[in-house]
């Protein structure tokens, strides 16, 4: 978390602590010691960033450290900054494209998880899957509610992808004898693959 304070600014503790969180959320969790573990390691990683900002500050100004600490990260997030300024959509034109084959197993997992979305919301479906599905779609979406948006943003979010494309692909595997349970998905992924052609 200090690595991502210090690359990507609040951008990349959001990505990592927002997923963590709701997932906790979700899964219900009641365990005070994980929620103290949680805020108490955002906590500590601040600790780097603050030495550096005082530091920036002992030898450029004040000014350095409002261009480094509020200008680049709330200014891009608000629309203060004028870089990158792209609409609320942007990322959903944007991530398919650019995970492209795996886009295809990727939707499968959303089609997994709303077909079995009551058991997702209270935590029972499979534990590995809701993390990976809320550590995705929590920053995706922070991220598309920012202003200043770039297809590079979304690199950090491509692991957890990757993650459920291949969940989404070994229960195809598993259900692939089942041949009305891939019949659903051929009208959807030929339209998919006409589109990225």
């Amino acid at each position: 978390l200090a690595g991502a304070l210090m690359t990507k600014g609040m951008i990349g503790f959001g990505i990592a602590c927002s997923g963590l969180f709701f997932w906790l959320l979700i899964t219900r969790c009641r365990s005070w010691k994980i929620w103290l573990l949680l805020f108490a390691g955002a906590g500590l990683a601040f600790i780097p960033l603050a030495i550096w900002s005082y530091m920036l500050y002992l030898k450029d100004g004040k000014e350095a450290v409002y261009v480094v600490l509020i200008l680049n990260n709330l200014g891009r997030f608000s629309g203060d900054h004028q870089e990158h300024l792209e609409p609320f959509y942007y990322y959903l034109t944007k991530f398919p494209l650019q995970f492209l084959p795996w886009t295809i197993p990727f939707l499968a997992a959303f089609y997994f998880v709303w077909t079995d979305k009551k058991a997702f919301f209270k935590g029972e479906s499979n534990s590995l899957l809701t993390l990976v599905m809320t550590a995705f779609i929590v920053p995706f979406l922070l991220l598309s509610i920012a202003s200043g948006k770039r297809p590079i943003y979304l690199l950090p979010l491509y692991p957890m992808a990757a993650l459920a494309s291949a969940w989404a692909l070994a229960q195809l595997l598993d259900k692939f004898g089942k041949l009305q349970y891939i019949r659903r998905f051929l009208v959807p992924l030929s339209c998919l693959i006409l589109a990225a052609f």
